[in-house]
């Protein structure tokens, strides 16, 4: 399979707040063993979209920096971008990190914990599961 894609949900909290939920999709793609992700948690409270990607200061959205490389064991880790202003060539800040890889016996599960220590403090975990393969 050269490319999958997961759906799934982040349920995650600021502290001292109510829980939300964020709409997960990911995608691998097994010619470069990389992961792109996207978490909208955009609603009642504006724009709040994150997206998976490697470390630096800056980012575009759109920005080929927005995936990042799997592991041989399954395990992935980066940098969590957010866009909260929705805008086609947005600027991107650094607002959390993601830790977690894929599972089950065809990597049909991709899970993990997602943070913010620093700043606007939060806390996540999220699940998603394969949705289509393509050839």
């Amino acid at each position: 399979m050269d490319q999958v894609q997961y759906r799934g949900t982040m349920y995650y909290h600021y502290h001292d707040n109510q829980p939300q939920t964020a709409d997960v999709l990911a995608t691998y793609r097994g010619s470069d063993k990389t992961l792109a992700m996207k978490i909208d948690g955009s609603g009642d409270n504006g724009v709040r979209t994150w997206y998976l990607g490697g470390f630096g200061n800056t980012v575009r959205r759109g920005s080929s920096n927005l995936s990042v490389p799997v592991s041989d064991n399954g395990k992935v880790s980066g940098t969590l971008w957010l866009d909260n202003t929705g805008g086609r060539d947005a600027r991107l800040k650094p607002d959390g990190h993601f830790d977690g890889g894929f599972y089950g016996t065809q990597g049909e599960v991709l899970t993990g914990k997602a943070s913010n220590e620093g700043g606007e403090k939060w806390e996540g975990v999220i699940g998603a599961t394969a949705a289509q393969a393509k050839p």
